[in-house]
């Protein structure tokens, strides 16, 4: 009777590199304001302190007087811009949220046009202005972190787990006495991963690719005591359960991984304290996973003036689909503009579909038919309910115009995936069989 198990952990780890564009309105251009500043024929030239101290000893020119009201005029506009930031921290809606946003933009460019008393060129006015500015020079306030609508791309190369399995066998020592294992295994692949993400009002959608591959051999010499050869998927038309020679064994294994997902998310809470935003997500997917391994393990030696051959082939593809629905989360914080970092995670609880064909094949010249040259075929399947976790962190440079790039990296585990049963010993085979 044909059989396979499924194994009951999967894990893989990463490191990314990122890129992501931001992509999100731009702010109106705000009015310079020379025409609102001051109610009097110099009110274009007293924008600026140089233009009140070169007024200095016009005709009708009442300098101290237009210092106050240039303090004056300074204060309420910097209190509106700081009402407008408190605004958009406390808002309940992206809408409110961006529209605040935008006020302020214009109020703390129209600012930047002032300057401060301690740059002022005349030292007869820095008195008089560092009372009316109310203080010493402010430091410049940021824009509240961004996390509205953008387009980001990521791009990992890392390392993932895949559940092991190889062909084969080796053994020192005394059949029922020493331990046996695969003539070569493998348990990871080297996988490039692509995901992209679009984000809107509080909804968001993403997909993904990946794709990877890896590969292991192994070169078992004959004699020294070391009994080597192959194993059967099943028992055989003979009714036995495999090969082993003294004469060694040249053994590979080869897996390929590709995937993909889609899904979506909507924003359950968000919360943005200016320096430092997070938000929560309930998410919704779908992966559907193909991993197809390949092993191959051959033998031969001279005895008697005979020489034996044998060799087996393993051709064998699972296919996977997982159905999930989770939380995911997401702070953001400014280190330092332009330099931003970003931790994400994802919890979600999955079903699984897993199918499994398996096509393996045996020959060797020196047992004669049933077993001289024979196939074993299985189609398998299975479901089970899994755990998914995820995490990510990584930096992110700010380059302009609603551009970053960064760097990033991530681990991740499902608890339950569909893995291969390939016996590495004949005690297995009969027990199982």
């Amino acid at each position: 009777m044909a059989h396979r198990t499924f194994a009951l952990r999967a894990a893989s780890a990463s490191l990314a590199i990122g890129l992501a564009a931001l992509v999100t309105p731009a702010p109106a251009q705000a009015d310079d304001g020379r025409n609102i500043v001051l109610n009097d024929p110099s009110a274009r030239e007293l924008l600026t302190m140089d233009g009140i101290c070169s007024a200095e000893g016009h005709g009708g020119f009442d300098r101290e007087d237009a210092l106050e009201r240039y303090g004056r005029f300074y204060r309420e506009v910097r209190a509106t811009r700081d009402a407008l930031r408190e605004n958009a921290e406390n808002a309940d809606n992206a809408a409110a949220r961006d529209e605040y946003l935008e006020q302020y933009r214009q109020y703390d460019q129209f600012l930047s046009a002032f300057r401060h008393p301690s740059d002022h060129p005349c030292d007869g006015g820095r008195a008089v202005l560092t009372q009316a500015f109310g203080g010493a020079p402010e430091e410049a306030i940021p824009d509240p972190v961004s996390m509205e609508e953008f387009l980001e791309f990521h791009g990992w190369v890392g390392e993932s787990g895949v559940p092991q399995t190889g062909i084969g066998f080796r053994r020192e020592g005394a059949p029922g006495q020493a331990p046996e294992g695969f003539g070569a295994a493998i348990d990871s692949v080297l996988r490039f991963r692509a995901q992209g993400r679009v984000r809107s009002d509080g909804l968001e959608v993403f997909f993904g690719y990946s794709d990877g591959d890896g590969e292991t051999s192994a070169l078992i010499p004959g004699g020294g005591g070391i009994d080597s050869g192959t194993v059967y998927g099943d028992l055989s038309p003979g009714g036995s359960s495999g090969i082993a020679t003294p004469f060694g064994l040249d053994a590979q294994t080869r897996v390929e991984v590709t995937e993909w997902s889609v899904g979506g998310a909507v924003r359950v809470y968000q919360w943005n304290s200016g320096s430092v935003a997070g938000q929560v997500w309930g998410r919704g997917s779908y992966t559907h996973s193909d991993r197809n391994y390949f092993g191959q393990a051959n033998g031969s030696g001279t005895q008697n003036g005979f020489t034996f051959e044998f060799g087996q082939t393993r051709e064998q593809f699972v296919d996977e689909d997982f159905f999930e629905l989770g939380v995911g989360s997401e702070v953001r914080a400014r280190l330092a503009d332009p330099l931003f970092a970003t931790i994400m995670t994802e919890l979600g609880i999955y079903v699984r579909d897993s199918s499994l064909e398996s096509t393996e094949t045996n020959s060797n010249n020196f047992t004669g038919p049933p077993d001289g040259n024979f196939s074993l075929n299985i189609e398998d399947s299975q479901s089970g309910i899994g755990f998914h976790g995820r995490a990510e962190a990584g930096l992110d440079l700010h380059l302009g115009s609603g551009f970053s790039i960064g760097i990033f990296g991530d681990v991740e585990y499902r608890s339950d995936v569909g893995a291969i049963f390939n016996p590495n010993s004949g005690d297995q085979v009969f027990s199982t069989g």
